[in-house]
């Protein structure tokens, strides 16, 4: 296959997934209407849709499984609290972006839920500044996110079409070895090694082994 062929292959790829990808939401969660209300007239001025929702529970049931965007919450609510809510979106993996909103902050309550994750926690009454660029920010590193987890995805895809053999050559590869260390490993001819690596780039969609190493540190962590 040309290189003209992978070239235009791998940008449909992206076209793909760039056509794929879901508009990013702020979800906003507090349980006092008026507070809800001022906040969601703030966070309008962000540029994207938000959602407002006058409970924990609401929001989950509402919830998309990988969304994009950010959570703004309150702390202290009756039932499941904000900071509740982001244990749950932590167990589940749902990996969202949650500023907290508080009108009773303290140190101890911020490096809790800090260390726990979240984006930011911001004391009330809300500076609209503040919050808008806190937003802005979270939404912007939600979306990467999101490009980045695709891309792990597409990776994880295509790996999982190689045979077996061809995943066994890969990593000899990635070790290294050159074919006629490859041929005495395995007993089988270079002709035969070849075109499993031609197999390989083919299914990887590359135009050889410098890209396709070059992807496998990207994605490091990926067991091949």
């Amino acid at each position: 296959m040309t290189s003209h062929a992978f070239s235009t292959r791998k940008s449909k790829s992206r076209q793909n997934c760039a056509e794929s990808k879901p508009d990013p939401v702020i979800y906003l969660v507090d349980d006092d209407k008026t507070h809800l209300d001022y906040s969601l007239l703030i966070l309008e001025m962000v540029g994207v849709p938000v959602k407002p929702f006058s409970s924990a529970s609401q929001f989950l049931q509402h919830c998309p499984p990988d969304p994009i965007g950010v959570l703004v919450t309150d702390v202290l609510m009756p039932g499941t609290s904000g900071v509740k809510l982001h244990e749950i979106l932590i167990r589940e993996s749902i990996e969202l972006p949650v500023i907290f909103l508080t009108g009773f902050a303290n140190v101890s309550l911020t490096r809790e839920v800090l260390k726990a994750g979240a984006f930011d926690f911001i004391e009330k009454p809300l500076n609209p500044e503040d919050v808008i660029a806190s937003a802005s920010r979270a939404i912007q590193s939600s979306v990467q996110a999101w490009k980045e987890r695709q891309l792990e995805k597409t990776f994880q895809e295509k790996l999982a079409r190689l045979t077996p053999r061809e995943r066994q050559i890969l990593r000899l590869m990635l070790d290294y070895e050159q074919t006629c260390d490859i041929v005495r490993k395995l007993n089988i001819s270079a002709r035969t090694i070849e075109s499993h690596k031609s197999g390989i780039f083919k299914k990887m969609e590359v135009d050889g082994f410098v890209e396709l190493a070059c992807e496998i540190i990207r994605m490091a962590g990926i067991e091949v």
